[in-house]
Order: structure tokens, then sequence, then C-alpha cells
């Protein structure tokens, strides 16, 4: 990625404005080369040119998530979804975020959402599978402790 790393720093250079070099420069850098904060100023770069670029609210909320920030990602997906009602990856996004602090119900509208958008998403497909399980696991230890009560 070093060589990308380095054509998509000139392009920058040269134009700073450039949204398709900021995110593919943002990615390298968040991904492959964990540099978060080289990564945020070419997201930021790209919003303040179009304040509607869902991806790069996405990525945002990503990193954050990486970061462990889930308020913010939380948030950073949100406008995501402002900027693209449609975007499946973020609808998934705040699935994830809710099922892991044990928000089943409201993490399985989100996925099924999600997979409104993206039919063929098997991880979303996944957690869907996991959210029913929780929910059945939920509800056999109800009613196991329902008749203990009765007992």
């Amino acid at each position: 990625y070093e060589k990308a790393k380095k054509y998509f720093k000139h392009a920058i250079k040269i134009n700073p404005d450039n949204i398709i070099a900021n995110l593919r420069y943002g990615k390298i850098c968040q991904v492959y080369l964990k540099d978060y904060e080289s990564a945020m100023d070419c997201y930021h770069r790209i919003l303040s040119v179009d304040p509607g670029h869902y991806k790069s609210y996405y990525q945002i909320g990503l990193i954050q998530y990486e970061q462990k920030k889930p308020t913010e990602a939380h948030e950073s997906f949100k406008n995501a979804l402002k900027a693209n009602s449609k975007y499946a990856p973020a609808w998934k996004a705040i699935g994830i975020l809710l099922f892991e602090n044990n928000k089943i119900e409201s993490a399985l509208k989100y996925f099924d959402k999600a997979v409104t958008f993206d039919p063929k998403d098997i991880e979303t497909k996944i957690y869907i599978g996991n959210c029913y399980y929780e929910l059945q696991v939920f509800c056999i230890k109800l009613s196991l402790l329902l008749m203990d009560w009765i007992e």
C-alpha cells in the first residue's frame, strides 16, 4: 500500500478537496496503517467539501467504534443514515452496537433494515439469527423463572 499511499498523498497535496483521493488515502490510513488521526483528517476534509458524504460519516463511526467510543460511533452512523437512509452498512453498524449492549429487540430492527437494503449480506443475517436465538433464550429463562414462582 506504500505506492498507493504515496500517489493519493500527492493527489491530496495538489488538490486537498479531492474526495476520491481523501477517501482512498483515509481508508489506507485507517485499515492498513491504523493511523486513525490521518484517516479522520481525510474524512473531515471530505465532509467540509461535501457535508452529505455518508461514507465519510460511516468510516468515522468505524474508527470511533475501534477506539471504544460507542456513543460517538452511534452518532456518526446516524449521520451516515441522515445522508443516505438506504446505506445498509450503517444500519448494520448501529445494530451491532445495540446487540453488544444487549438491546436485542432494537438491534433486530436495525439488522432487518440493513438486510432490506442489502439482502445478500450474510453477516447481517447471522446477526439476525443471533438476535432470535438470544430472544428465545430469554423467553426460556423467563418461563423457567415464572414456573419457579408458581410452584
